[in-house]
């Protein structure tokens, strides 16, 4: 009897350990005249005694329907009723964005894929490429035809059928015989030799003659001097224009009245001047020079030689003119004296080198360059005093030795036949 009084100690306790301010909600909204039926609209469902708005219209006439007008059918849209059932689609709440970290791996992901197809058109590119035992890298431009002046779109226009008036153009410049620019150029030439005479027609073909024969010998003429390949001969050439040249400038100086041959002269000085100052030859420091000098006086030929002498000599008289030592008195108006000044002085020039080399020469023999790997001036300790240094050393010093008396012996040589010379 107390236990049915007091009820159940165990639901007593249970009850007791409840959150005091916890509400107990028994229905998913709360009760009212708008929630009628609030289990089946919380289920989402269609069941007997839901309340819609299409219910609240079913009930006005057309005439009503009417007058609601814009009214209505934003309700109906709204609703998504449409005024009937299964018309129009109601609206949805715009869903929730994603993750900033999984939109940008989408992001990515779509442009990898767009790279990937754009790449894609050139694998098999890649693939010949890779494949081909020699690569070509050859440009197209050359097969594509380009026009660049208004001549050749001239000359590859053809009047269009379709247009009249090109076509009458057309055939009045046949029928006038200037359609091309050669006939223009013959039309031209024959109204020149109307108005000549008979006399002035023929001196004026014979002229015309003689040119085109002068321009046709001297382009022949050009041809066979740029086939030979002798330097030899080019050299010869360059001093025969070169002496030409002074020619012209002496008679010019002498007051011959003639100003085109002054100016012409004058030119082809200039041109030798600069064609000197390019190309150094007044001076050793050339690549071939540099390797002629680099063998050594003993391996360089009668020829090699002769260039070398050649250079020297050019930049000697280079010198002279800048620093003004060839003056007026060293002219005479005998052109034998001139000559003989000449190669008295060039012939002192050369004693004077010789002497030079001779003494150089000597001083190498009397090892005064070279160290004596085993003489007192030996280093004793260091890089230079190894055995396998102290033999090369050795080596260079008769080496040395060798060239100067090779030198010394065409030096002498040399002596003699100029002696012999002088003296015939």
């Amino acid at each position: 009897m107390l236990r049915e009084v007091l009820g159940d100690e165990a639901a007593a306790r249970r009850r007791a350990r409840r959150d005091p301010n916890a509400a107990v909600v028994t229905e998913a909204y709360p009760e009212s005249e708008y929630t009628l039926n609030p289990g089946a609209a919380s289920a989402g469902g269609s069941a007997a005694g839901t309340l819609s708005v299409a219910d609240l219209l079913q009930g006005l006439t057309g005439e009503e329907r009417r007058q609601l007008g814009p009214a209505r059918r934003l309700i109906e849209k709204v609703a998504g009723a449409g005024g009937g059932e299964g018309k129009g689609k109601g609206l949805r709440p715009v869903s929730v964005p994603l993750p900033a970290v999984v939109a940008a791996r989408q992001e990515r992901k779509a442009g990898y894929d767009a790279a990937a197809k754009e790449v894609s058109r050139w694998q098999p590119i890649v693939k010949a490429n890779r494949e081909v035992p020699t690569l070509r890298l050859v440009s197209g431009r050359s097969h594509v035809h380009q026009v660049t002046n208004t001549a050749a779109l001239v000359a590859q226009h053809t009047p269009s059928a379709d247009n009249a008036l090109e076509a009458e153009v057309a055939a009045l410049l046949q029928a006038a015989g200037v359609a091309n620019s050669e006939a223009i150029e013959e039309a031209e030439e024959k109204m020149a030799l109307k108005a000549l005479s008979l006399e002035e027609a023929k001196e004026r073909r014979d002229r015309l003659a003689k040119l085109r024969a002068l321009l046709f010998y001297h382009e022949v003429k050009s041809r066979r001097l740029k086939a030979i390949k002798s330097k030899e001969y080019h050299r010869h050439l360059a001093r025969a224009a070169k002496h030409k040249a002074t020619k012209l400038a002496a008679a010019a100086a002498e007051g011959d009245g003639d100003v085109d041959a002054e100016r012409a002269a004058a030119i082809e000085a200039e041109f030798q001047r600069a064609k000197e100052r390019l190309t150094l030859r007044h001076r050793n420091s050339t690549r071939w020079a540099r390797r002629a000098l680099k063998r050594g006086q003993v391996q360089l030929d009668a020829g090699t030689k002769a260039a070398l002498a050649e250079q020297l000599q050019l930049g000697e008289q280079l010198k002279r003119k800048i620093e003004g030592r060839k003056g007026k008195d060293n002219r005479s108006d005998d052109g034998s004296t001139s000559a003989s000044d000449s190669e008295e002085d060039h012939s002192g020039n050369r004693s004077r080198g010789a002497g030079r080399v001779r003494s150089a020469a000597l001083e190498l023999l009397a090892d005064g360059n070279i160290v004596d790997p085993d003489g007192e001036n030996a280093p004793k300790k260091g890089l230079l005093a190894l055995p396998f240094m102290k033999r090369a050393m050795e080596r260079r010093r008769l080496a040395a030795k060798e060239e100067a008396e090779q030198l010394l012996r065409e030096l002498d040589e040399q002596q003699l036949l100029r002696q012999r010379q002088d003296d015939d």
